[in-house]
């Protein structure tokens, strides 16, 4: 019986862990698969040593030529998570979790700094020889990496607590598992030259940083999985699904990122495109004043004069205009200062032209051109006009190149992290719908059992019960019912102390507290119940404690013998027995040498008092006296006996 109610709870518990694939298990039993984890944090260890020795990142990876070095915190950060990777294939689990929590707060400082753009002084906690080899963009640890920093340490944590929760280790797994892909898509950056999948913003994930992140994650999760082993916990399920969405919050990022990226660069080339059409009307009003100046000189069009007028009047202001829309950029503001005084030169010998045709008319103005004055200070202007035109259209050229760069590189990133992640949810469909047919014929077998359980239960002849190891009644048969009276709600709302006799009440706990101890694996005693109309009911009880995988009580399955009227026969017995041994004793006491008087017949007792024979015989036996006489003694009194009844007969008349 308590057989079949085992197996229905090994049933019911295979719903929630699976067992793994059987190509999984041939893996986790080779060498190599075995020993990674411990593999990955030594290589980790001594390749950052080398690197700190050498004073600078390049050293972490030597075997990639023209490798970018590596921030000397960032290495460091690889050492002390490499540390704890190696303390988890140890006893030392709970160093590794402190490690870990440290790694969390030192690359959670180095967010904040991005997050409030304010400098923690942190980046450099101890002098770094050679540091001028590190470039601008490498001079902190990258955003990127300080959130891979945080979820290796939050891995590293969790795995580290002494605790015996299955889940922990697949929390871990998982914190692991989003490391490797985020690592892994910054080394297919690398290789197709997808920026946006290794740069957040102005910092970017050194490809050194990005192969020790995905062996780093690599050694986390096969640590996880190869500990949730012996369980039979199996999480590697969750790891496709897991890897999707990693994959789908990198790619809505990069789009929100991308989508910034471009309104900006948007926003740029509408300005710089509004500064070249500003500087371009620049030069056609410069173009136009200059032909209104010649008009006026040859025909002298007071209209021609008019606009010239106008003309020299809209340009300071139009100049403005292109101060104004460059002020960004140093190089165009010196541009620009060239040309107001060049600008200056062509209105101040514009107006000495006009001065000489009033004066002395158009032989003055000839006069005045023939030193080619006029070609001089009109083209140097328009020299640097151009030259600041020429740079306008580089700078929008630029960010058109730029826009297409970010968005070919987003494009083709969005294209190879959809296309993955459609193949892993499919993979991870396949998975799910092998587990699911699992699933239903454990399902199955679990409605077998359940029903073999329930039939087994139902019809025991004896009391059956399942208690919660709080000591409620969680199911019962009707055996349990009848022995003590109670309907099965009743039962149901109660618990196994309130109905059990104070005098056994003690050793029934002791017994419950070793077996959810692991003390003893099951007990068996006699004990008191109360019936519902208050007599006492014995039971002969037998306790068994069902675990689930991770060892925690689920619940006792109980059997209840009811021995009342064996207990009452055998009291019965009892008396019996007493009553003939107290008889048995009064009868050899009646068998030995008994004191008795030669003439009057009276016995000495015990205690040296001398009483009749009567007696004697009712204070050592329970037999009583009927007074008579025999015929021999009648005979023998006859003539007393007659006189005697005359008498009588006399007194009576």
């Amino acid at each position: 019986m308590v057989a079949a109610v085992v197996g229905w709870a090994q049933a019911k518990l295979l719903v929630v862990t699976m067992p793994e694939h059987s190509f999984l298990k041939r893996c986790a039993d080779l060498p190599p698969v075995r020993h990674f984890p411990r593999i990955v944090s030594i290589l980790l260890i001594l390749s950052g040593s080398l690197a700190l020795l050498n004073g600078h990142g390049r050293a972490v990876l030597p075997l990639l030529p023209n490798n970018s070095p590596m921030h000397y915190n960032t290495t460091l950060c690889f050492i002390i998570a490499s540390v704890g990777l190696l303390l988890l294939t140890t006893r030392q689990v709970k160093m590794a979790s402190w490690l870990g929590l440290g790694v969390v707060a030192f690359a959670g400082l180095v967010g904040v700094q991005y997050a409030i753009s304010y400098e923690l002084h942190i980046d450099q906690p101890f002098h770094v020889a050679n540091l001028e080899l590190i470039p601008a963009n490498l001079s902190r640890m990258s955003l990127l990496t300080s959130a891979c920093f945080i979820l290796i340490g939050l891995g590293l944590s969790v795995a580290g607590a002494r605790q015996t929760w299955s889940y922990r280790l697949a929390a871990a797994g998982l914190l692991a598992c989003i490391v490797t892909v985020i690592a892994g898509l910054a080394l297919v950056g690398y290789l197709f030259d997808i920026e946006v999948a290794y740069s957040w913003g102005a910092s970017q994930m050194t490809l050194n940083s990005s192969l020790a992140l995905l062996l780093l994650g690599g050694g986390l999760l096969a640590w996880a999985w190869l500990a949730t082993r012996p369980e039979n916990f199996n999480f590697l399920r969750w790891l496709p699904i897991t890897s999707a969405l990693t994959l789908m919050l990198i790619i809505a990022f990069i789009s929100a990122v991308n989508l910034l990226q471009l309104k900006r660069t948007t926003y740029w080339r509408g300005h710089t495109l509004q500064a070249l059409l500003k500087a371009q009307a620049f030069e056609d009003q410069l173009i136009d004043l200059q032909h209104t100046v010649r008009v006026y000189v040859t025909s002298g069009d007071p209209k021609s004069l008019a606009l010239s007028q106008a003309s020299t009047a809209s340009e300071p202001r139009l100049l403005a205009e292109l101060f104004q829309s460059t002020e960004n950029n140093p190089q165009q503001q010196q541009h620009l200062k060239k040309l107001t005084a060049a600008l200056a030169a062509v209105f101040s010998y514009d107006q000495q032209v006009i001065a000489g045709y009033r004066e002395q008319g158009a032989p003055a103005v000839a006069k005045m051109d023939a030193t080619g004055e006029n070609w001089r200070v009109f083209g140097q202007a328009r020299d640097i006009l151009k030259i600041f035109i020429g740079e306008q259209q580089k700078i929008l050229d630029a960010h058109a190149v730029l826009e297409k760069k970010n968005s070919d590189s987003a494009a083709q990133l969005l294209g190879l992290s959809s296309v993955t992640a459609a193949l892993l949810l499919l993979f991870a469909n396949q998975m799910t719908s092998r587990e699911l047919r699992q699933r239903r014929q454990t399902e199955e077998h679990l409605r077998e059992s359940e029903e073999r359980f329930r039939l087994a239960l139902d019809n025991a002849p004896i009391g059956m019960a399942i208690v919660s190891p709080q000591g409620r009644w969680i199911k019962v048969n009707r055996a349990v019912c009848d022995m003590l009276g109670y309907s099965e709600i009743e039962l149901l709302a109660a618990d196994f102390q309130r109905l059990t006799h104070p005098g056994d009440l003690p050793q029934n706990l002791e017994f419950v507290r070793q077996i959810l101890a692991g003390e003893i694996p099951t007990y068996q005693m006699e004990k008191r119940y109360f019936h519902k109309d208050g007599t006492t009911v014995f039971a002969l009880l037998r306790v068994a404690l069902v675990r689930s995988q991770n060892h925690q009580p689920l619940y006792f399955v109980s059997q209840m013998e009811n021995i009342s009227e064996r207990k009452r026969i055998e009291a019965e017995r009892e008396k019996l027995i007493g009553e003939l041994q107290h008889a048995l004793a009064q009868v050899k006491s009646l068998s030995g040498m008994i004191p008795i008087c030669g003439w009057c017949k009276n016995v000495r007792s015990d205690e040296g008092y001398w009483q009749t024979v009567e007696q004697f015989v009712r204070d050592h036996t329970d037999a009583n006296f009927s007074h008579g006489m025999c015929p021999k003694c009648a005979e023998k009194f006859q003539a007393d006996i007659t006189q005697a009844k005359t008498q009588i007969t006399t007194v009576k008349s």
